[in-house]
């Protein structure tokens, strides 16, 4: 009897696995077959831990461009302002390790991580000193990048950057656990499908990325959803990372080591947010705080024209570094 019951289970356990794995292969095709990202036109950057996809247009001083980090994340952010920018800059954008159509291996990803990638692309790819734009959790890359390499960065731009304090919570047991679940071969890839699964995201748009519904386009909400399952859905290591807060730092001492301006774009419709953006004036006097109405997380994609111009006034500052 008891040999029955086990067998029984091993049988139910084999079955839902193989539902499992082709429901994954299943996702892993359709959700990539409008071809939103794949038939874009650009150029791979090999770095130590991957390819790294980016884009170039436009002649003039350079500015990089630097997408949130989130599987559903690709340089198709700035799809909005990056034409505009490049009549008179050199535009570089890029898509993060682990992101749209760059590689996505499976270890560990945190701050440093990334740190180290922008700094080489801006000296490998770019060559020069460069303006560059951040978004959101992204943002504390380039502070980072900019606190270890002083000359790296001219004008700084940051979207939205994750709240100090959130920024300061590490792994713990709760969220370690998170990670390895999302880890796990099949099951981690049902989760994380399930997670990233265009009903879903519809939610995430909806509730944190706009502010409005009717800005939120169907060629936008499959370009995110067609990013997050690009290379058999091996976004999910990344995933892994955020849910298991191995990408949060405390950005304190890397901010204030910085001794040049450093312009912050926020939402007044991001919760709290305005309370959130005026820590990072009281530890950097340099940081000047400027809130914009009408968008949430992505005001680049959502009120593009207000956000340009904020940015077209502060690349116009001239300073010494």
């Amino acid at each position: 009897m008891k040999k029955n019951k086990v067998k029984a289970a091993v049988i139910v356990l084999s079955g839902a696995l193989t539902a499992m794995h082709l429901y994954n292969r299943f996702i892993s095709k359709a959700a990539t077959s409008n071809h939103r990202l794949t038939d874009a036109k650009g150029q791979y950057f090999n770095w130590t831990h991957g390819k790294i996809y980016y884009t170039k247009r436009g002649t003039g001083e350079p500015i990089l461009l630097v997408h949130d980090t989130d599987p559903t994340g690709s340089g198709a952010e700035w799809s909005k302002i990056a034409t505009i920018l490049a009549k008179d800059h050199t535009v570089y954008t890029i898509d993060l390790l682990g992101c749209g159509r760059s590689d996505k291996p499976g270890l560990e990803y945190n701050n440093y991580l990334y740190a180290q990638m922008i700094t080489a692309f801006v000296k490998e790819v770019i060559g020069e000193r460069t303006d560059v734009i951040a978004s959101n959790l992204s943002s504390s890359f380039v502070i980072s990048a900019q606190a270890l390499e002083e000359f790296l960065f001219d004008h700084i731009i940051c979207i939205n950057p994750t709240p100090i304090e959130q920024l300061e919570m590490i792994p713990d047991t709760h969220s370690k656990l998170r990670k390895g679940l999302l880890d796990l071969p099949i099951i981690g890839t049902f989760l994380y499908n399930i997670l990233s699964s265009s009903l879903h995201l519809d939610a995430i748009f909806k509730e944190f990325y706009f502010a409005k519904a009717q800005h939120i386009t169907a060629e936008i909400k499959d370009t995110y959803y067609e990013a997050a399952h690009l290379k058999n859905s091996r976004g999910k290591y990344l995933l892994s990372s955020i849910f298991g807060n191995y990408m949060n730092v405390n950005l304190k001492v890397s901010l204030q080591k910085i001794n040049k301006p450093i312009c912050i774009i926020g939402s007044r419709e991001l919760e709290r947010n305005t309370e959130y953006l005026h820590e990072y004036e009281k530890i950097n006097r340099h940081v000047d705080v400027t809130m914009l109405s009408g968008a949430k997380n992505y005001p680049q994609l959502e009120i593009p024209e207000k956000t340009l111009k904020v940015i077209i006034d502060f690349l116009n500052e001239e300073f010494y570094s």
